[in-house]
């Protein structure tokens, strides 16, 4: 009898431990790479779970037209400076860039 109750409690701790390290480990989280235009971003999170919004935030851009784009999901702007998308189940690249063209066509430059 003894034996089945160390037993027993022992494998009730072993479950309890399991349990909490699940809970505390929490969902997978996937990486966010800034592959291009690290200077004209000034947040971005590292990581994110499926199905966050993950909001980057980009320095604001004058006399250039700001672009962001996430390879392997899409977003938008939200804002002025803020892009949003949806993180999905696996690992992204994020990209930024400007583009003076048509500031430059029309003599807005400075």
């Amino acid at each position: 009898m003894v034996k089945k109750a160390g037993t027993f409690i022992l494998i009730l701790t072993i479950l309890i431990l399991t349990a909490g390290l699940l809970i505390a480990c929490g969902p997978k989280k996937y990486k966010i790479t800034i592959t291009s235009g690290e200077d004209l971003i000034d947040e971005c999170p590292k990581r994110a779970a499926e199905g966050e919004t993950v909001k980057i935030i980009t320095c604001g851009v004058t006399d250039a037209d700001l672009y962001v784009n996430v390879v392997g999901a899409s977003g938008e702007f939200t804002d002025y400076c803020t892009y949003e998308f949806v993180m999905p189940a696996e690992d992204v690249e994020v990209e930024a860039w400007i583009d003076t063209s048509y500031y430059d066509e029309n003599g807005m430059g400075s």
